[in-house]
């Protein structure tokens, strides 16, 4: 049976599923297509959770929060472009030493608009891991009704 991991921030690892999403990709689409739509719809319950939980810290972030279906995987992402703050919302400065260790005091450190002779800290506010954890229920359910229909699809030869 596939293990289900934490992998990053709030993620899931999907690796195991590979193997299996290839071979149901040649023997039985439909299925491969529920699995993917139940990944659809756990990332975007994810994304609207995330979407709700930063909204009340950034007018910028929420529609920047998106659920992306690849492979046999889903993610959760947000920021990007002119919204790169996002990034330390969630993770803090994890690339700088200086910056590590306030991240780890749930800070992160930014020069004030964009002078490098005035820096500040600013309290993080995770959004993508918390609204991970809120679903976790859901995501679960959606991983075992994949491995649910997988499995009739094997023993049924259907």
């Amino acid at each position: 049976m596939a293990t289900i991991t934490e992998r990053g921030t709030g993620g899931i690892d999907t690796r195991d599923f590979k193997a299996v999403a290839k071979a149901l990709k040649k023997a039985q689409p439909l299925v491969r297509t529920q699995l993917l739509r139940n990944f659809k719809l756990v990332g975007g319950l994810v994304a609207k959770d995330a979407q709700a939980i930063v909204a009340e810290h950034s007018e910028s972030i929420p529609p920047t929060v998106k659920a992306r279906v690849r492979g046999v995987g889903v993610s959760v992402v947000a920021g990007g472009g002119e919204v790169a703050i996002a990034g330390l919302f969630e993770l803090g400065n994890t690339g700088n030493r200086k910056s590590a260790s306030a991240s780890s005091k749930g800070v992160f450190r930014h020069p004030v608009h964009g002078n490098l002779q005035n820096w500040v800290n600013q309290p993080m506010h995770p959004f993508l891991a918390p609204a991970g954890e809120k679903n976790r229920a859901k995501t679960d359910a959606a991983v075992l009704e994949a491995l649910d229909a997988v499995t009739e699809v094997i023993v049924l030869g259907e």
